[in-house]
């Protein structure tokens, strides 16, 4: 793809739109309010774009939300906690953006959640122990921010180190002993 603009504010009136896939393209602006009509939104693919702004606590009207992929792009604020109405969510990855403030509690929501990706953005405090009440969660993303504390970790993690589809990375400076990896291998308590 090679589009470059805005995403348009007519994009409201699709009301059975379920897909939206415009990632690794030249789409510059904000989201607009009017996107979040779309209430048939399972798939939302909006990476690798210079997208800025805030993403609206509008989200959670998405319930049929299954993706949310808009990292590699410019976006702003705190991580909204409507994401947590989003109970269908599995993929949700915010990495590489300017999202600041700590993790929202309304994540624990997310029991069909499998990947949170939330790497290199400015989000700070402790790592909410919350984390492991996500039944589903495979793939957590946690480096690149200032974070403080230890990465939560089930036991089931470690049943899940020989599966290939299992990844939990964090700062070498954060406690995480079921680290897949992070800081140069050294993944014990002490790291």
């Amino acid at each position: 793809n090679n589009m470059i603009g805005t995403i348009p504010h007519e994009i409201g009136i699709f009301d059975k739109l379920s897909h939206v896939s415009m990632d690794i393209n030249q789409i510059t602006s904000t989201i607009p309010e009017e996107f979040y009509l779309n209430h048939d939104l399972k798939e939302v693919y909006l990476f690798e774009n210079s997208l800025s702004g805030t993403i609206s606590n509008r989200v959670g009207e998405l319930s049929k939300l299954e993706a949310f992929e808009v990292e590699n792009n410019n976006f702003v604020g705190t991580i909204p906690s409507a994401f947590g109405n989003c109970h269908n969510l599995e993929w949700l990855l915010l990495d590489e953006n300017n999202f600041s403030g700590p993790i929202p509690n309304t994540i624990r929501n997310l029991k069909n959640l499998k990947v949170l990706g939330l790497s290199h953005n400015y989000l700070a405090g402790t790592i909410p122990t919350l984390l492991e009440a996500i039944p589903n969660l495979l793939q957590l993303f946690l480096d690149g921010n200032n974070f403080n504390g230890a990465v939560p970790c089930r036991d089931h993690y470690h049943d899940d180190l020989d599966n290939e589809d299992y990844d939990l990375i964090a700062d070498c400076y954060l406690q995480c002993h079921c680290c897949t990896d992070g800081c140069g291998g050294d993944y014990d308590d002490d790291a």
